[in-house]
């Protein structure tokens, strides 16, 4: 949550900046040494209609969470051989940054905190063979294994070699511990995620399979 100075705690209609509590029947004992910088377990007082509570720092000062994601390897549309046919699971198996969203089983976006969050990726589908004509490929969003209605959009890849970038992104309303996986499906077998590694003349990144970003907007 990054590094916090204490400012002390509101009282009615005190303002925040530096305020003081003075009023003797509102008393700061027993409280934990913070850690630095805070985790959000640590407990403040709160005066709730005349009764004194106890609350965590995470749950006053709502700092969005978020997460960056990506994946570093071509992925197949292995899908298409099982019987019945199969949507794939997009993988997601480097963590660039995050707090309070994680990628469990290499595919679970796992939510800690609920909110309402924007899943947004980006995945580079290419034509691996086929030759000419179009293949198409569905994409689709999941929640704790279920598919979610209305959040399928279908591209399409013309010829062999051709490339189609999917990028959009949803917003969900999360329960705690909630997670949501991201699905492809094509027909046709030669269609896959591709990674490709980094460039020369001139120097340029690598192209991940997938991009996936998580934000906390309430």
């Amino acid at each position: 949550m990054g590094d916090t100075q204490a400012i002390g705690v509101a009282y009615r209609d005190q303002d925040l900046a530096r305020s003081r509590i003075t009023d003797p029947q509102f008393v700061l004992t027993g409280l934990s040494t913070p850690t630095t910088p805070l985790t959000g377990n640590e407990t403040l007082p709160l005066n709730q209609s005349g009764t004194t509570k106890q609350t965590t720092v995470d749950q006053i000062f709502t700092a969005s969470h978020y997460g960056m994601f990506q994946d570093n390897n071509t992925q197949t549309n292995v899908g298409i051989g099982l019987v019945p046919p199969t949507g794939n699971i997009m993988l997601i198996r480097t963590t660039d940054f995050a707090q309070g969203v994680s990628i469990a089983s290499n595919s679970r976006i796992t939510i800690a905190r609920a909110g309402v969050y924007n899943i947004q990726f980006s995945s580079q589908f290419s034509r691996a063979g086929g030759g000419g004509g179009l293949s198409t490929v569905d994409v689709w969003l999941m929640k704790n294994g279920v598919n979610i209605a209305e959040t399928n959009t279908q591209l399409a890849i013309n010829t062999n070699g051709g490339k189609a970038v999917a990028a959009w992104n949803w917003l969900v309303q999360s329960a705690i511990n909630d997670y949501y996986q991201i699905q492809w499906y094509s027909s046709d077998a030669n269609v896959e995620m591709w990674y490709s590694a980094a460039g020369t003349n001139p120097v340029r990144p690598e192209i991940p399979s997938v991009i996936v970003t998580v934000t906390q907007v309430a």
